[in-house]
């Protein structure tokens, strides 16, 4: 990408930067498939990466993986805000009202698993961390 003036050389902290930046933003972060030097690292975001567009809209669900890990909701302590949903690039997570509801929430969160990317964006978003990743079954 360097040699053919399509990306710059960055030093590490300049790297690291981004990287808390495109944290804030809630961009996807996706990089090359290599154990070892990485070359490139794509921070992307839903409205314009025809990868995640892919996905979402056109139902390509494993043209991307980016870990090995999936989002899980903990039912226990979520309380049903729907943020992580509102925070998933591909929109693979879901709120649903509960038809017998408790007292504590009366929406469920739902992670469909055969989309989600693993990317974490939505347990970012969740407030109280009732959304986490976990391994990959």
């Amino acid at each position: 990408m360097i040699r053919h003036n399509l990306a710059r050389e960055v030093s590490r902290s300049e790297m690291e930067d981004h990287f808390a930046r495109s944290r804030e933003l809630g961009l996807v972060m996706a990089a090359d498939n290599v154990q070892k030097n990485m070359k490139f690292v794509c921070h992307c975001c839903s409205c314009c990466c025809n990868v995640l567009r892919g996905i979402s809209v056109h139902g390509y669900p494993n043209s991307l993986v980016t870990s090995t890990y999936l989002a899980e909701i903990d039912a226990e302590s979520c309380v049903g805000c729907g943020k992580c949903a509102k925070a998933c690039p591909i929109e693979a997570i879901s709120v649903v009202a509960l038809e017998h509801t408790e007292a504590r929430r009366t929406r469920d969160v739902r992670v469909d698993s055969s989309i989600c990317i693993g990317c974490g964006v939505c347990a970012l978003g969740c407030p109280i961390r009732a959304c986490r990743l976990g391994k990959r079954g």
